[in-house]
């Protein structure tokens, strides 16, 4: 092993209640298990994470501040000054998109607000409200302050090889942008005896699960919602805040209420229960740079159902999941749901090939990825001497 690395680490979130702060979480943990220590400056922080003596935590945010857009940016300079404080400790600093005005080593990206902002679904595009203004604002605002990250930054990493040429097109050298894929928990998003009762779900029926932010229209539930319309007989069970959520008016509206099981916010081991009492995943959300519940369900064993426009969704092509070219595609969506109701043994085939893929993507395979790239170049000033290619393949 290297020298020990003090390793600063930068984000919002450090928790497992989103995909960013997990990933975080899960390269902090393997990064302690190197002998390494961490620094963490973040507005949440997981608390046995924070509990271990290999850790510091430099708490930012609480900034009350009207909208996000503004405590961003208070937090932003909050790291900055935090980072510009300690930096002569840290040996590398690792951060995530944009999260502070400062220089970094490694940037992760795990979400491209231009990418977004240019989408025929983003909300300003698809209705002009003032709640779709500010979003708009929003997204611009950000096109501009990650880019000033990307070029501030030595390496960046993208999670996966959709969103790597994504920032390549921003003009950056392809050199300084590699590939690594997140990975899953095998322990926890493994198959296993059903428990529908835990979740009030029907038992008889076939049930779809999807998984994702109901408060906006990004991860796509209404096109799964129209298209549930046509599959008689399929229920789907729906993890997402409904509080405040448009889309139980919406399902009244579409006579499948009766069908739709809004089961709300889950911890990961409910979600991992959950999965295990469903028969398929739908997730054809319109912008999603990887999708780590794609590989959590591949892992459960369930047939998988989603889009191009999710990242992650091309390690499971060909033959490894039922894949839309458009996720507007409601057609698509429907027979989709109907030939897994339908054909047994294409949904066996598709949640076996979608499980071994799965499998092999591992969370200690991933981790591994970053910690060779901090170790390197905090051995090597020089960002010419980091590989272009370091990403964790497709399957491997």
């Amino acid at each position: 092993m290297t020298r020990s690395l003090n390793i600063g680490m930068i984000s919002f979130a450090f928790h497992r209640a989103n995909g960013q702060g997990l990933v975080n979480c899960e390269i902090a943990a393997a990064a302690l298990a190197r002998g390494h220590r961490i620094t963490v400056f973040c507005e949440d922080v997981d608390p046995v994470l924070a509990a271990h003596p290999g850790v510091d935590v430099v708490k930012l945010g609480g900034a009350k501040l009207p909208t996000q857009l503004l405590r961003d940016q208070a937090m932003a300079l909050q790291a900055t000054m935090a980072v510009a404080k300690r930096r002569r400790d840290l040996d590398i600093v690792a951060t995530n998109g944009f999260c502070m005005w400062g220089r970094s080593d490694v940037n992760a990206v795990h979400f491209l607000h231009r990418t977004w902002a240019q989408s025929p679904n983003h909300p300003w595009r698809l209705k002009k409200t003032p709640d779709s203004a500010y979003r708009r604002l929003y997204s611009l605002a950000n096109c501009w302050f990650e880019r000033h990250s990307f070029e501030r930054s030595r390496h960046i990493v993208a999670v996966s090889e959709p969103l790597r040429q994504e920032v390549i097109g921003l003009g950056l050298p392809a050199a300084q942008v590699s590939t690594i894929y997140n990975g899953v928990d095998l322990a926890r998003f493994r198959p296993g005896p059903p428990e529908r009762a835990r979740f009030g779900l029907p038992d008889g029926v076939p049930m779809g699960i999807f998984v994702g932010d109901i408060q906006t229209s990004r991860k796509n539930l209404d096109s799964v919602l129209k298209a549930l319309v046509d599959v008689p007989g399929v229920h789907l069970a729906i993890v997402g805040t409904a509080e405040g959520s448009l889309f139980p008016a919406m399902a009244e509206r579409l006579g499948v209420a009766d069908r739709c099981h809004f089961i709300g916010f889950m911890t990961q081991d409910d979600v991992a229960a959950a999965f295990r009492s469903t028969d398929f995943f739908i997730f054809p959300s319109r912008y999603e740079t990887s999708g780590l519940v794609l590989l959590e369900a591949a892992a459960t064993g369930l047939p998988l159902i989603t889009a191009r426009s999710v990242g992650g969704a091309g390690i499971f092509a060909p033959g490894a999941a039922l894949i839309a070219d458009d996720p507007e595609d409601v057609v698509f969506l429907t027979k989709s749901m109907l030939r897994l109701r339908d054909d047994p043994q294409l949904a066996g085939d598709l949640s076996g090939a979608a499980q071994a893929i799965a499998e092999r993507q591992t969370w200690s395979a991933a981790t591994q990825h970053y910690l060779d790239l901090f170790e390197r170049l905090a051995d090597d000033g020089s960002p010419m001497n980091v590989p272009g290619d370091l990403r964790l393949s497709k399957g491997a």
